[in-house]
């Protein structure tokens, strides 16, 4: 039987989009890093690797990011969640807050600063 061992993070781009920076931003720092998946997906991801934080990016699709935003909330492993998200859906910041969201940053935000928020969150666990 294979030991799971925690990881600190992983990546998820929830819309199909590719994203350089986010992509490198995973790369950096050893992140696995999942583009477009299902929620069943993210779960079994989330089962096998055990992160301490995930960090989603969200470009449009707010329903599919609240839905998964929702089954980490649920999960046993309830690991943080940041969003970095370019939607500035004051809607969908609140909505997600309430949901359990750890960290609502802007897309804007540089990737050290991004880190430093996992790095934190991972301390603090």
């Amino acid at each position: 039987m294979k030991l799971s061992t925690t990881i600190d993070a992983i990546a998820i781009s929830v819309d199909g989009v590719l994203d350089t920076e986010f992509e490198e931003l995973a790369g950096k720092y050893g992140w696995p890093h999942l583009h477009s998946p299902s929620r069943p997906q993210v779960m079994r991801q989330v089962t096998a690797a055990r992160p301490r934080v995930v960090v989603l990016h969200v470009r449009q699709s707010t329903d599919r990011a609240m839905e998964l935003i929702r089954a980490l909330q649920n999960s046993w492993q309830r690991p943080a969640v940041i969003v970095v998200a370019s939607s500035q859906s004051n809607g969908f910041e609140r909505e997600a807050r309430l949901a359990g969201v750890t960290c609502f940053l802007a897309d804007n935000e540089s990737t050290s600063r991004i880190n430093a928020y996992v790095e934190s969150i991972v301390k603090t666990n």
